[in-house]
């Protein structure tokens, strides 16, 4: 024992420096894992909080949550789904069908009472279903019909809830009321779909012709039972009970017995005050018995008949009730247009005139699909909203403002004269337009009036139509596609290589198919490029291609010409010479017109003058309309054109540019705002132009243009200083700035311009420099810049397109 205290002793004397160093790790290391356990102490969010209340606060808590992964999932079993809104508005708000027919038949009866009652009501009816047990003893193939559906269960108690089992599982989230009758009965289908209309969607509806016997509350199915959807939503819930406890031989006393169990509402013959009548025929019945029922009121007045012991029968009857309903409309038609007649029209302006034929106005469209509705829109009396679908709000001005206006006053003015000075007006509260193209324009104004004697509001809905007005047939000179016609395209510095594809295309569709046509090149220099005839002639590569194809044609007499035209120095209208600010500029649409000036000078009267652009792609149709859409002393043509959109944002890999465009929505869309393309005959074009030559003096020789700056400067410097008179002069300008020939024809009132989408002329997409639309100085530059502008948003692509374009690039930003 004292061998092994002496050793343990000289271990210890022997390592005692390390026994030391372990002694001071460990306490060194708990010390230093207080600290840093504790640091959230002198954290800055948790100054406020002493180190002895922090301290107290740990002691305290008592209860630290754990959570316990152990046995659960780690992903979600079930992914959200993405929410997909309907495709419909109508699915999404919920508006159903008004009336669905259910037509309970038989494999015996439906071939020829079926096809009867299917013959005389399912054009009136939203949809008609026949329901019946399958018949054993016929194929397949000979038994299925559309619209018909079988039942494998051949009980006959059960096929009434068969059929209300089959109507709640499929059709009840699609209609608001459901007709369940035999197809022996005779069914008034028109005026039972007026009274369904009539019903409030909202109302609990079990209505039919109920049994002579007063004991029962059930309806006749022979006389056909109407049920609501809020009816057949309570059947779905009580049809086991329904059909546990359907042991009579009668469907009538079975159906009832299951709404009244369901629902706890009785059969009635009458809802909202409508009254469901129906007739039965006491014995065979035939056609010559009609001129004695029809002395019956309750005959006149049922809307069901039965029992019908004839298929033949149903169509008589039928035959019979569209014979009385047509007699009742003519007489009705005539009754209205006695009383039109009787009273005198009156205008708005207290004026009266005389009636013209025909008498009365056209009923309003009745939309056969939702690609038919028309559109309503929304004004008050400063704004209209959605008025096309690239805009969301607007001023109300120029023509639309003034019509607002007349139909408000005349609105007012009626109201007046029906309620007495009693009631002022106040002001518009909401307003409605639509164009009915079978009738006219058609409002709804709700209007606010003030009662002088109550001082209280008093609303008024008012519905106003101005019919269209007396439709004229103007004779036209008969025309033929034998006139040549003779394009002019514009060739500036920028558009030289869209000159030369358009060539290739001409000769192809023209030149090589001999077509009556003549190409004229407008070369466009500007001041600084090299004069005509130059080695280093800008144009020269458009010359050469024009000399080639023509002589490759020569024979036939058809050639491409060009007419060169210098341009002035842009230094001519700088403010260093002018000291005013701005000035009218030879822009974009007056040159356009300096053009025409120069070209017609080179053809007779009698010539066809079709102005495009070098993106232009020619077809043969386009051509022939021209020929027949343009009339000498009569009619130009300004054609609408299709314009392709941006490639870029358009096309990909998946979708690659094709070699010729075709009319899609996805490669481009008819541009309204293109004005460019017109066609007119030589004479009218200087009839016409003789209307500007106060404001705009024509060009004869390329040193006019020069002479036309100065004195557009100093019309400008008259305009302003003139009144009324200058500013509507000025106004013009600048019309014909923004719309050049187009707006001069539109002025001219000798003449009719036909403006129309025109899909033979297709537009490649080329990219427009905005700031050359104008010289720098032009008072119009803002203008123009403004249209450009939103032409080229127009063509860069749909409203689809555009927001996939920028999704990608948000993602590609994001993604970087």
């Amino acid at each position: 024992m004292c061998f092994i205290y002496k050793y343990i002793i000289s271990n210890v004397r022997n390592n005692f420096f390390l026994i030391l160093g372990l002694f001071l790790g460990v306490a060194l290391s708990s010390f230093i894992s207080e600290i840093i356990q504790n640091q959230c102490v002198f954290s800055p969010g948790a100054d406020h909080v002493s180190v002895h209340d922090h301290t107290n606060l740990i002691k305290n808590d008592d209860y630290e949550p754990v959570i316990n992964l152990a046995g659960k999932p780690l992903k979600a079993q079930k992914m959200p789904k993405d929410f997909q809104r309907p495709r419909y508005y109508k699915t999404e708000l919920g508006i159903r069908d008004k009336l669905l027919a259910a037509v309970l038949t038989s494999p015996k009866t439906v071939r020829d009472y079926g096809a009867a009652f299917n013959k005389t009501t399912s054009h009136l009816f939203d949809k008609v279903v026949f329901f019946m047990e399958s018949d054993r003893n016929r194929s397949k193939s000979d038994v299925r019909w559309n619209g018909v559906v079988q039942f494998s269960d051949s009980r006959v108690v059960l096929k009434p809830f068969h059929m209300l089992k089959y109507i709640i599982d499929n059709f009840l989230d699609d209609f608001d009321y459901f007709f369940v009758v035999r197809d022996k009965t005779y069914v008034r289908g028109r005026e039972l779909y007026n009274m369904v209309k009539k019903i409030s969607v909202s109302e609990v509806v079990h209505a039919g012709c109920m049994k002579q016997n007063a004991k029962s509350n059930f309806c006749l199915l022979n006389s056909g039972i109407l049920l609501s959807n809020s009816v057949l939503s309570r059947i779905a819930s009580k049809l086991d009970w329904c059909i546990k406890n359907a042991f009579l031989d009668s469907d009538d006393t079975n159906i009832g017995r299951c709404i009244f169990y369901a629902t706890g509402v009785g059969c009635s013959n009458t809802v909202q005050g409508l009254t469901l009548k129906g007739f039965i025929f006491n014995g065979n019945v035939s056609d010559s018995d009609f001129d004695k029922l029809s002395g019956i009121n309750e005959f006149n007045n049922a809307i069901t008949y039965w029992p019908v012991n004839n298929p033949d029968m149903l169509l008589e009857l039928h035959a019979y009730f569209a014979k009385v309903d047509l007699l009742n409309r003519k007489e009705e038609i005539a009754d209205t247009k006695r009383k039109i007649i009787s009273q005198p029209v009156v205008l708005p302006d207290n004026t009266t005139i005389k009636l013209s034929w025909p008498i009365g106005t056209p009923p309003a469209l009745r939309p056969i699909n939702r690609f038919d509705i028309l559109r309503w829109d929304y004004f008050t009396e400063k704004l209209i909203f959605l008025k096309s679908d690239f805009s969301n709000v607007d001023d109300l001005s120029g023509a639309d403002l003034i019509d607002v206006k007349n139909v408000v006053n005349a609105s007012v003015d009626f109201i007046r004269r029906k309620y007495g000075s009693q009631i002022y007006y106040r002001r518009l509260l909401n307003g409605y337009r639509r164009f009915d193209p079978s009738r006219g324009m058609d409002y709804i104004l709700d209007l606010i009036f003030t009662n002088s004697d109550t001082d209280t509001e008093i609303h008024k809905r008012v519905e106003i139509c101005k019919p269209l007005g007396k439709v004229e047939l103007i004779p036209m000179p008969y025309v033929t596609e034998n006139t040549r016609v003779n394009i002019v395209v514009p060739v500036d510095e920028t558009n030289r290589k869209d000159v030369l594809k358009f060539m290739e295309n001409y000769v192809a569709v023209c030149m090589e198919k001999k077509d009556k046509t003549f190409l004229m090149l407008v070369l466009l220099y500007e001041a600084q490029h090299p004069g005509k005839g130059r080695r280093d002639d800008i144009f020269a590569e458009v010359k050469k291609a024009a000399m080639k194809h023509s002589e490759r044609f020569k024979r036939d007499n058809n050639k491409i010409a060009w007419l060169s035209v210098k341009l002035p120095d842009e230094n001519i209208i700088n403010p260093n010479v002018f000291p005013e600010d701005k000035v009218i500029g030879l822009n974009h649409g007056i040159l356009r017109i300096v053009i025409l000036d120069l070209v017609t000078k080179k053809f007779q009267s009698d010539n066809l003058i079709l102005y495009c652009t070098s993106n232009t792609e020619i077809r043969q149709d386009y051509l022939n309309r021209v020929r027949m859409n343009t009339i000498r002393e009569h009619q130009v043509f300004s054609p609408i054109p299709f314009s392709e959109y941006d490639p870029d944002i358009v096309y990909s890999e998946d979708l690659l540019r094709p070699k010729e465009m075709d009319i899609n929505r996805n490669y481009g869309h008819y541009d309204t705002l293109n004005t460019d393309h017109i066609s007119f005959y030589v004479k009218d074009y200087r009839e016409a132009r003789k209307t500007l030559e106060d404001i705009l003096p024509t060009v004869h020789t390329d040193r006019d243009i020069t002479n036309l700056v100065f004195y557009l400067k100093k019309k400008h410097d008259r305009f302003r200083t003139s009144g009324k008179t200058g500013s509507a002069s000025l106004e013009y300008i600048q019309r014909l700035s923004l719309n050049s020939v187009y707006t001069m024809f539109v002025g001219f009132r000798n003449l009719n311009v036909l403006r129309a989408v025109e899909p033979g002329l297709r537009l490649r997409h080329i990219v427009v420099d905005c700031q050359e639309t104008s010289t720098r100085n032009d008072v119009f530059r803002p203008l123009l810049f403004r249209q450009c502008i939103e032409s080229r948003n127009f063509n860069s692509g749909s409203r689809s397109q555009l927001g996939h374009f920028i999704l990608e690039y948000m993602h590609g930003c994001n993604s970087a």
